[in-house]
């Protein structure tokens, strides 16, 4: 565990390094961070939000070496409400099932275009496509 205070943002990035110095580089561990809270209990809600940051992350499977609470909100909300989180599937997603060839294309588009960081380019490489497919795809799906 590491205190630190919340205007040191790059803390737990250099503690995961001095980590991965003293762990193998094959064992599996993570660092979480909650958010600065105000106050001695403040410590203690951080606590609490950085240990179920560290559970949700691996019921996603996510293996990044940091987790933010802040970033992982989102998930936390709709995991406690699963009828919201079928809501806004259905909201977002279900519109692309009547779509021309149907959703997964799309949504394999959406995937790869999330996993490679907003890159056309990278995204056509990856689904051996042109970059000219991947841009209207992901139009269509705007749409």
């Amino acid at each position: 565990m590491c205190v630190a205070p919340g205007v040191l943002v790059d803390a737990a990035t250099e503690f995961a390094r001095h980590l991965e110095v003293v762990l193998s580089p094959e064992r599996r561990w993570q660092v979480a961070v909650g958010r600065a809270h105000p106050g001695p209990g403040g410590i203690l809600r951080s606590y609490e939000e950085a240990r179920s940051t560290l559970e949700l992350a691996d019921s996603l499977g996510l293996d990044a070496r940091v987790l933010k609470a802040t970033e992982l909100l989102v998930f936390q909300v709709l995991f406690r409400d699963r009828s919201a989180i079928i809501d806004l599937v259905n909201t977002v997603l279900g519109p692309l099932d009547n779509t021309r060839g149907g959703a997964r294309p799309l949504l394999e588009t959406l995937s790869a275009y999330f996993a490679e960081a907003d890159n056309a380019a990278a995204v056509a490489r990856r689904l051996f496509l042109s970059v000219r497919a991947v841009t209207y795809r992901l139009d269509r799906i705007k749409h």
